[in-house]
């Protein structure tokens, strides 16, 4: 789907969150690759740069709408995620089944309207309205190792303006969130810093729900990646995504492998399964995430295990909800 033919498709009365993701993925979904984006034109980029920023204003307004009149269902519960499948039992009461649908749905609720307060209020929900913006759990936020210039474009229904440049220094930190354009002057190296903490896990890993959990963690580990960005030319979120991929893949790689497949410690003269989770610019692994689903499941960067309870079937599906997860920010 083209750009082009996006933003007609936005003149709706329905407004939805999952349609504004759904627009941006069929925009973005192209940039990941990043060989292949460096070929579009000037006029290809003015065209998707419109697109995204239209689709960011809509966003900002269409999300203000529904908190106002009330017109998500998480809002009308009492920000609370019930499970859709409940059956009457024998003994009484109901049978419900958390399923990963649960799961995607509870977390994504909560990405956009917030954890329910306790006692939950119209004043806490419009709080985190009005302190977070949407798909800020995807920002990726960096610090730039050498001196450069970068704008960001916004564009209105009718016109396109220029945000004021940033002046970017080796101290000052930058924020790049989904439907950001960015264009340094000069080539320029960002440093994003990774921060995960190590959990406990079953031999299969993760449950559903700490799999998509994206709290501050304890800092267990960090690390840093540098990416090189090319002076006079535009990267779009994505493409920012597959350039530090393009570059650091078998960093990312084996840092997401470590997300979703179980690393083997021994504690106690026990061994124990951990994995580590990732809460800092943790969508710079979504290229990888993308790898394992096409391996089935098959690549790992750890050692090879000839441990039974290693089974690429659980990776794949493990690396399929982080995939939806990031799709529906």
């Amino acid at each position: 789907m083209s750009g082009r033919a996006q933003r007609p498709g936005l003149e709706t009365q329905q407004r939805s969150l999952s349609l504004i993701a759904l627009s941006w993925r069929a925009v973005s979904e192209p940039l990941f690759d990043a060989n292949s984006t460096a070929e579009l034109t000037e006029a290809q980029r003015q065209t998707i740069g419109e697109t995204l920023a239209t689709i960011s204003q809509k966003a900002q307004q269409w999300r203000l709408d529904i908190f106002e009149q009330n017109l998500d269902p998480y809002l009308t519960s009492g920000r609370q995620t019930y499970p859709s499948h409940c059956m009457a039992s024998k003994a009484g009461g109901a049978v419900c089944i958390y399923d990963e649908t649960y799961y995607l749905s509870k977390d994504v609720n909560q990405e956009r309207w917030g954890v329910r307060a306790e006692p939950e209020t119209r004043e806490a929900a419009e709080a985190y309205v009005l302190e977070h913006h949407y798909a800020d759990q995807m920002d990726l936020t960096c610090i730039p190792a050498t001196a450069s210039r970068a704008r960001a474009i916004a564009v209105t229904d009718d016109e396109s303006t220029t945000r004021p440049d940033i002046e970017i220094s080796n101290a000052e930190s930058i924020t790049i969130g989904v439907f950001d354009v960015i264009k340094p002057a000069a080539d320029v190296v960002l440093v994003f810093q990774l921060e995960g903490d190590i959990k406990g896990a079953s031999p299969t890993g993760l449950s559903d729900e700490e799999l998509l959990k994206d709290g501050m963690g304890e800092s267990d580990l960090s690390t840093a990646i540098t990416v090189l960005l090319q002076g006079g030319r535009e990267y779009t979120y994505a493409e920012v995504l597959g350039t530090a991929y393009q570059q650091r893949r078998d960093t990312l790689l084996r840092i997401a492998s470590d997300w979703v497949s179980v690393n083997w410690i021994t504690l106690w003269n026990q061994n124990t399964p951990v994995v580590t989770s990732v809460y800092r610019n943790g969508a710079l692994l979504w290229p990888a995430f993308k790898e394992i689903i096409e391996s089935d499941g098959v690549i790992l960067t750890n050692p090879p295990s000839e441990d039974p309870r290693e089974n690429h079937s659980v990776i794949y599906r493990q690396a399929m909800l982080k995939d939806t997860d990031f799709w529906m920010f």
